[in-house]
């Protein structure tokens, strides 16, 4: 490949019998260029918006993904705000909740049951339970206790604690009068 560089910066190179010119100066490239790129040297091609929120609604297409991206925020807001918490039941029209922590090797468990609002003292005791199962990582109970009190419409909250430090999660079946339901908490590593 024979090749001489010129001094209006053109270079010729002949191959195979044709001969190929390279333009490396600027205007003469431009000249032989398509009309966008003359345009985008020139400056009057397209312009790109400034700024953040100029170019989040400069096209339809980013106004549209903006939109899918603020209906997709909402519904999974929405959705988590209003799941049901795993640990809390509502029985009738008692709460109760199920908590437990870990501190050293014992892990410490709390059934609570709400007080009712607007109650009086001239409630009649209502017996409740709570059947507690301690399990492991692997979903087997490791400890299983019954928990049993009476309600007045106070606060009551019946506890114990387990000394299995493998446990991961408490299930308890806790009932109000006839009606039972089925609560799950985490054990909280403190």
């Amino acid at each position: 490949m024979d090749s001489q560089l010129f001094s209006d910066n053109e270079t010729i190179s002949e191959s195979a019998g044709e001969t190929v010119h390279f333009y490396y100066n600027r205007a003469r490239r431009l000249e032989h260029a398509p009309k966008i790129v003359q345009d985008h040297y020139n400056g009057t091609g397209p312009q790109v918006a400034k700024g953040l929120f100029r170019t989040l609604f400069a096209t339809r297409m980013n106004r549209l993904m903006l939109l899918a991206v603020v209906v997709t925020a909402a519904l999974t807001w929405l959705s988590v705000r209003h799941a049901p918490d795993p640990w809390a039941a509502t029985i009738g029209t008692v709460q109760v909740t199920l908590g437990a922590f870990s501190y050293a090797d014992t892990v410490y468990v709390s059934v609570t049951y709400a007080p009712l609002s607007g109650s009086d003292d001239t409630s009649a005791a209502v017996p409740v339970s709570a059947q507690l199962s301690c399990r492991d990582a692997d979903g087997a109970a490791v400890v299983v206790e019954e928990l049993t009190g009476e309600y007045v419409g106070n606060a009551l909250s019946l506890r114990t604690y387990c000394t299995d430090y493998d446990i991961v999660s408490v299930t308890a079946v806790v009932a109000v009068g006839g009606e039972t339901k089925t609560v799950t908490a985490p054990v909280e590593r403190r």
